[in-house]
């Protein structure tokens, strides 16, 4: 919801309650005078977490083959194996999750990655508490603990603010950046005694403003705060308080605020809506294809309760308080999560087996041999994506094949932006180079141009670098959440680099899509035309001075859906998979390049024509999918608009 952009704080709160409720449970058992029992509490643990989390998952996976099918089920599935192991965080840091990506189509089953790094937490703090209650024996346990836990969060936060700075995304994700959270909770419980002590005044004095400063987090932090990071204290600190006031006396906590039937309704049930809000939400959008609006949203949530009551009532209950399982040894319960997690890996495994994957070709080999003759001219691919916009079925010849994109990786990420990365093709003692510089969008053309100076015995360099357009302006770094210097080191050290090789010809090309200016640490979305045609006119002032000649490559069509799900689930129909041209080409951005090209003396290849019709933008051209993903095109296609891009560019003898 628009005002309630920093929502994702309510994970932060979620984890210090646990970690008060958890380590509370722990030292009641460890005071008692009984060793903590793991099996116990694992078998606590499994009939209140396992039950709801199975049912949720095998129905959001089975959910996504019926509504939506092809690659996107599978990856659902796969996101399910990772799930059911309480690893999804691990998941989403591995495939370069953006949380608050809005243009990528989310997992339904995103959302399991803050009850892995709880589980995770579980896994590890109770078998760290016993360890902590066997050693040490004439430090009290409380003591012993506090040192452990304070030391635990200064640790860990100071992580959390560094990797924040360094890679948001990822630390989004991670158990270390999170571990403070559950510590604090923790710490929390330890100290109840102490807090007990304190004065009453103060009660309600700690939950009034807790409860305010959770609120003003939710209010005032947005998907452009580098978070976790040190923005999480606002909202931990708060709940800490809020839970502080509650220890002191309950009356006049927060409890007397949350006492309130509506609010305990939604507390028990609280669970099971976490669980059901997310794939409720993103599944009928992905079938649809399109962004739900606010009304249908809401209704949705609706949805989300009724099933959330449901749950409640005939699953977590019924297991949790199941006197079959409470009689028996532990063993038997821990055994019944085991069942769980052996079901829940058993579907996902079966649905990644059966789903529909991208078929290998050998397209990308055959264009490396053929003569550069044989490939379409500019005005034959025009007629060719025209032709394409009637097109329903998946032509079986030629095969799309793979979404291939990157085939050499040739691109400097956030941990390399200079130093020595080989990206050379054909003759390096040949009589004249050939240069690509820029990001992904300069990177997507390495294979065809690649192909082609080797095949006319020149040498050709890449200089490409994620996220970092050719013309020179401060670009926000959606990773970093803020500014992004490896790309000014980059662009330094290519262009030095650039004028060592003394090249014939430079072609550059920067996305435009998704790429803002930065200032104060945030997008500068207003400013970012005015920044872009300043820089690009600076950066073709710098490598005409280097270069014979200066080429720019026009920015793509980029498509509206997620065209691998897309085509692979509407094999029938591709139709579906097209973008109108009016959502596929930024006009003014690509007339003001070709008007700066021009004015420097550079040249201008206008690309547009070979991705797009007059007013459609079809999926599929001559049997190959033309993106690999909805900001590049793939490298089958690339490849295949060989010739015509040579020509253009004025490459061939």
């Amino acid at each position: 919801m628009p005002a309630l952009q920093g929502g994702y704080v309510g994970v932060d709160v979620f984890f210090v309650v646990s970690g008060f409720l958890i380590t509370g449970l722990l030292l009641k058992e460890a005071e008692r005078g009984r060793r903590i029992s793991l099996l116990w509490f694992y078998a606590r643990r499994a009939r209140r977490i396992l039950p709801a989390a199975t049912l949720v998952l095998a129905v959001t996976v089975v959910s996504s083959f019926a509504l939506i099918g092809g690659t996107s089920a599978a990856r659902t599935a796969e996101d399910g194996q990772w799930a059911a192991l309480f690893a999804s965080n691990f998941r989403e840091t591995s495939q370069g999750t953006d949380y608050w990506a809005s243009d990528l189509s989310p997992s339904p089953l995103q959302h399991y990655w803050s009850l892995a790094i709880e589980e995770q937490f579980y896994l590890l703090w109770p078998a760290l508490m016993m360890a902590v209650a066997a050693i040490g024996w004439r430090v009290p346990l409380r003591t012993r603990l506090t040192v452990l836990l304070a030391v635990t969060i200064a640790v860990s936060l100071m992580w959390s603010v560094y990797a924040t700075t360094e890679n948001a995304s990822a630390a989004y994700f991670s158990p270390l950046t999170r571990t403070w959270e559950l510590a604090a909770g923790a710490i929390l419980a330890v100290l109840t005694p102490t807090i007990m002590r304190l004065p009453v005044f103060l009660a309600a004095v700690t939950s009034v403003s807790g409860l305010t400063a959770i609120a003003a987090a939710a209010l005032t932090l947005d998907e452009y705060t580098r978070y976790p990071g040190s923005a999480a204290i606002l909202p931990v600190g708060g709940t800490i308080l809020v839970i502080i006031g509650g220890t002191i006396t309950p009356k006049r906590g927060a409890e007397v605020l949350l006492q309130c039937r509506p609010l305990q309704w939604l507390g028990k049930l609280s669970y099971s809506l976490y669980l059901w809000h997310w794939p409720v939400l993103i599944l009928p959008a992905a079938s649809l294809g399109t962004e739900l609006a606010m009304t249908t949203k809401l209704a949705f949530v609706g949805v989300a309760l009724a099933l959330s009551v449901v749950t409640f009532k005939y699953v977590e209950l019924p297991v949790r308080n199941s006197n079959w399982l409470k009689a028996r040894r532990p063993s038997v319960s821990v055994a019944f999560g085991a069942a769980l997690v052996a079901l829940s890996l058993g579907l996902t495994s079966n649905l990644v087996s059966i789903l529909p994957k991208p078929s290998p070709t050998d397209k990308v080999g055959d264009f490396a041999v053929a003569p550069g003759s044989d490939l379409p001219t500019a005005d034959e691919v025009a007629k060719a994506v025209a032709d394409s916009v009637n097109v329903a079925g998946w032509p079986p010849e030629p095969p799309v094949g793979r979404f291939l994109f990157n085939q050499h990786a040739c691109i400097r990420g956030l941990d390399a932006p200079t130093g020595k990365v080989t990206c050379s093709y054909g003759d390096a003692s040949g009589g004249e180079t050939v240069v690509v510089y820029g990001d992904s969008h300069a990177q997507m053309w390495e294979s065809p141009l690649g192909v082609t100076a080797t095949e006319l015995g020149r040498r050709f360099e890449v200089f490409s670098m994620f996220s970092c357009p050719p013309a020179d302006f401060s670009v926000y770094n959606a990773k970093r959440k803020g500014d992004y210097p490896e790309c000014k080191a980059f662009r330094a050290d290519s262009l030095a680099k650039i004028e060592a090789l003394h090249p014939s010809v430079v072609l550059i090309s920067g996305q435009r899509q998704g790429t803002w200016l930065e200032k104060d640490g945030r997008p500068d979305k207003e400013n970012t035309g005015a920044a872009w045609e300043e820089g690009l006119a600076s950066t073709i002032k710098s490598l005409s001075a280097i270069s014979d000649r200066v080429v720019v490559i026009g920015d793509i069509a980029y498509s509206e859906k997620d065209p691998e799900d897309c085509v692979t689930s509407n094999s029938d129909d591709v139709r579906r998979c097209h973008t109108q041209r009016s959502y596929a080409v930024d006009t003014e951005h690509n007339e003001m390049e070709k008007r700066v090209a021009e004015a420097g003396g550079a040249e201008y290849v206008d690309v547009v024509p070979w991705l797009c019709a007059e007013d459609v933008c079809p999926a599929v051209v001559a049997g190959y999918a033309t993106h690999k993903d909805a900001q590049h095109i793939s490298t089958n296609y690339a490849l295949w608009l060989r010739r015509s891009l040579a020509e253009a560019a004025a490459l061939l003898p």
